[in-house]
């Protein structure tokens, strides 16, 4: 009887509710503990079954508790559900053992409860948070792995595919160093000792020893009571690709400037900024290092007179949004004179303001001077990631944030999906049309990855990589969404095209150039009738086939009779008139097999193929004849014609030009205003 009253007090005193329940379930003792945990006092629950404090749905041991007890011997950390007088469900941890009586046999069970709700909802809480930590690093774009003393621990699915490994049990245990290619473990190791979390680029190494350029960012964080590194890995190599080829396109058109002697510019008329290719400074004789010039500077290049034409041009394109193009001379106060060839055309905003002048520069000295002498280019991811269900936002993390251009999660989360997008996306569907297709095929196929157009918060669109991965958070799917960012690398791909545009384009006008170059070394600038370089080069051609195929070939040279005399009697603008005009009748007399060109002077000179010699008499008569009845308007004008012909005694040997040469001089000698045939 001591030992029970011992016993007793000690059940009421104790600070752990213990109840006791006859082998039906019904309560035979309730100590204060219990009255406290449970919220019924010892009155309310003796005699009354323990079933009561079972929450309704829950069936513990198959509903028959006792049994097991008694079977077992005892249960221990029993952790179950209950609840209290006031309806409030709660977790308790039991510990269960039998009551004999004086013989042996089993007559109730004693359970010892304590209080473990605060312990369990901390460990669900761990659970869920470890649960998305896994749904987020599973569904990253990058690798990302989690290392202690220097040896892999954990790692995601996409770390596993990025190496080329085909489970994860095979980079468990490894140390760091066996993903970094030789040249680069060093620094890796280094970065990781150091404990540093900026990013930083290195070469790592797949399992078939292959490399590839990768982008690495770390930092330390606590792993089941000790810290550990955590490491995002992002594959680069594209990016690297894209920038390189960037370079690569800028090159070619730096040389092809180079080689074209073309520069191009831009005037900011919103900053009032210039910026110039580096062609740009050769060509207007400026030390790069100086930078560029600002608009009243770059006109101080050009020659007065130049600049001011310059000047007008570019404020006629920013008021009327037209192209321009010009020939200028640069400033120069000792050298030659040099010339440039500036083209522009005005650039304006969505409302038709002129915002910017475009343009290229050409150095266009050698035509000109040409022209003168013939009268002149998760927290740890960089990616956003965001949870959301039916009622929304859930989470997100705080590169979504940045990429949305959110003050902070609080306000990203506030926000609509809806209000995340253009009205339109770039095939022309509605956004909110075209979201609930890719949502039903993200819901039916797990995983669904796909481009879109996003709308940041100042109303910038950007273009981004979307993944969606279903997932499960607090016993509700919820869609898990990742957002890859594409604007830098649309950005380079329309760089490489717009430099291809313009390679095009200096392409043309290189082309343009040529073709006018050699317009110009071979025509008369006066007359527009071939120079004598060019008659010279048909003539030795004609020549050959006519002595290979044994042709007539004849050749007929004037001369305006008295032209100096016509000069200084009524001036050279009326003696250049005479020189044209004469060009024209020549032309008017002659086949289009025939070629007439200006030989020097007020000299004249034409080829005339398959032509002998009473043929090439008969043309010249003929042309003599035209001068002489032409309509002229100071006085008659005449000529004096020298013809001479292919001969079959003097086929190989032959000088049709100093032949026709003397026949002219003959009939200048015997009068003028006649035919002269050159005979041997």
């Amino acid at each position: 009887m001591d030992q029970a009253a011992r016993a007793a007090a000690i059940v009421a005193s104790s600070s752990v509710a213990i109840i006791s329940c006859d082998l039906q379930r019904g309560i035979a003792s309730w100590n204060a503990a219990a009255e406290q945990l449970y919220g019924y006092s010892a009155q309310e629950m003796i005699g009354r079954s323990h079933d009561i404090l079972i929450p309704p749905g829950s069936d513990e041991l198959h509903g028959d508790l006792a049994s097991e007890v008694i079977a077992r011997g005892g249960i221990e950390a029993l952790e179950v559900e209950r609840v209290r007088k006031n309806g409030e469900r709660f977790y308790v941890s039991l510990s269960l053992s039998v009551i004999y009586d004086d013989d042996g046999k089993p007559t109730g069970i004693c359970a010892v409860c304590r209080d473990i709700t605060e312990k369990r909802r901390a460990k669900e809480a761990l659970a869920e948070s470890e649960e998305r930590l896994k749904s987020l690093s599973d569904a990253s774009f990058e690798g990302i792995a989690v290392s202690r003393k220097g040896l892999i621990v954990d790692a995601n699915a996409a770390f596993v595919t990025l190496f080329g490994y085909d489970s994860l049990q095979e980079i468990i245990g490894k140390s760091a160093g066996d993903f970094a290619a030789p040249e680069s473990r060093a620094l890796i190791a280094q970065k990781n000792g150091n404990g540093e979390e900026g990013a930083y680029e290195a070469l790592c190494q797949r399992k078939d020893g292959s490399t590839f350029c990768a982008e690495l960012r770390g930092r330390q964080i606590p792993w089941r009571g000790e810290l550990a590194r955590v490491t995002a890995v992002q594959d680069i190599t594209i990016r690297k690709e894209t920038e390189n080829a960037l370079r690569r396109s800028e090159a070619k058109l730096i040389e092809a400037q180079r080689v074209a002697k073309m520069g191009s510019w831009d005037y900011d008329l919103v900053t009032g900024d210039i910026t110039w290719s580096g062609e740009m400074f050769r060509l207007m004789g400026i030390d790069p290092a100086q930078g560029e010039p600002d608009y009243p500077g770059m006109l101080a290049h050009y020659h007065p007179e130049d600049a001011i034409k310059l000047d007008a041009l570019s404020t006629q394109a920013i008021e009327q949004g037209i192209v321009f193009a010009v020939d200028l001379r640069l400033a120069s106060a000792q050298g030659p004179l040099e010339w440039r060839h500036v083209a522009g055309a005005a650039i304006a905003d969505p409302d038709g303001k002129t915002v910017r002048l475009t343009g290229t520069v050409t150095d266009v000295t050698e035509r000109m001077l040409s022209e003168e002498r013939s009268r002149v280019l998760f927290e740890n991811s960089c990616d956003g990631h965001l949870f959301w269900d039916k009622s929304g936002l859930i989470d997100c993390n705080e590169a979504a944030v940045t990429m949305f251009r959110c003050t902070d999660k609080a306000e990203m989360l506030s926000s609509h999906p809806a209000l995340m997008s253009p009205e339109f996306q770039p095939d022309g569907r509605r956004s909110s049309e075209k979201r609930i297709e890719i949502d039903k095929v993200a819901w039916a196929s797990k995983r669904h990855r796909f481009e879109w157009t996003h709308k940041r918060r100042n109303g910038e669109e950007f273009p981004v990589e979307v993944t969606l991965t279903p997932v499960t958070l607090r016993e509700r799917p919820v869609m898990l969404v990742n957002w890859h960012e594409l604007t830098e690398r649309k950005r380079a791909e329309q760089q490489i095209k717009d430099y291809a545009i313009v390679l095009e384009y200096q392409k043309a006008q290189l082309e343009e150039a040529n073709v006018a170059l050699s317009l110009l070394a071979t025509t008369d600038g006066l007359t527009g009738l071939k120079n004598h370089r060019a008659f010279q080069e048909r003539l030795s051609l004609e020549m050959d086939l006519a002595v290979r195929h044994h042709q007539p070939l004849s050749v007929v040279m004037l001369d305006v009779d008295h032209f100096k005399q016509f000069n200084d009697t009524f001036g050279h603008p009326e003696g250049d008139e005479v020189l044209r005009q004469s060009a024209k009748l020549l032309l008017t007399n002659v086949r289009e097999t025939d070629m007439v060109a200006r030989y020097g002077g007020e000299e004249f000179v034409m080829l005339l193929p398959q032509t002998d010699a009473a043929g090439a008499v008969c043309i010249a008569e003929r042309v003599r004849q035209a001068f002489q009845q032409a309509a002229w308007s100071k006085r008659l004008v005449t000529v004096s014609v020298g013809v001479a012909s292919l001969s079959e005694k003097s086929r190989v040997e032959c000088n049709l030009i100093d032949q026709a040469d003397k026949a002219l001089y003959r009939s200048k000698s015997g009068g003028r205003n006649r035919v002269t045939n050159y005979s041997e």
